[in-house]
């Protein structure tokens, strides 16, 4: 990871499309900026750790990031993010361990800023402020989504205990049915 410089004049318009500050002001996007770095990953990078302690939040700019959950049998994808997601935005609500490592699937720059500046930008301006968290959350609820979708998607194709005795019966058929008796 390195810090990098950003064109402000050509940032604010490629912000404004982010769905995160589509609804915002140009004062209060500036006054993200200004309390934000701006850096770069390079492939394979890690972004974000699982189980790590963080207050950063992300805003891609460019490039995309695959996210990954740690399981017995190595790393399971879960999504890819590109230009204008946001990344570690439950950050912004908790202390609380990172539930995901992101990594950077190509050269990947950030919008990066932490907790408690992003806070007290948005204090400074409470309208500006609920829009952003209403986004937030919204992001929030439709990655929650996504992952409900999926985990319904698996359930429907893991077969039921009834399906395993069926299957069992159909191919070995009770002792009785095929005149077989117990040996005595």
């Amino acid at each position: 990871m390195k810090e990098i410089r950003v064109k402000k004049d050509t940032l604010l318009p490629q912000l404004k499309k982010a769905r995160l500050f589509r609804h915002l002001p140009d004062e209060a996007i500036e006054k993200l900026i200004e309390c934000s770095r701006f850096v770069e990953y390079d492939p394979q990078e890690i972004l974000i750790r699982e189980h790590a302690v963080e207050q950063d939040v992300y805003v891609i700019l460019s490039g995309a990031c695959s996210v990954m959950v740690h399981q017995e049998g190595g790393d399971a994808y879960v999504a890819t993010l590109g230009a204008g997601q946001v990344v570690g935005e439950a950050a912004i609500f908790s202390n609380m361990p990172r539930i995901a490592t992101v990594l950077a699937q190509d050269t990947v720059r950030l919008m990066c800023f932490e907790r408690t500046a992003f806070l007290k930008v948005l204090q400074d301006d409470p309208r500006s402020g609920m829009k952003v968290l209403f986004m937030i959350v919204h992001n929030l609820m439709m990655k929650l989504r996504e992952v409900n979708l999926e985990l319904a998607f698996e359930r429907r194709d893991d077969g039921g205990q009834a399906e395993v005795d069926q299957l069992i019966e159909s191919l070995i058929p009770a002792a009785g049915a095929v005149g077989l008796t117990p040996q005595q």
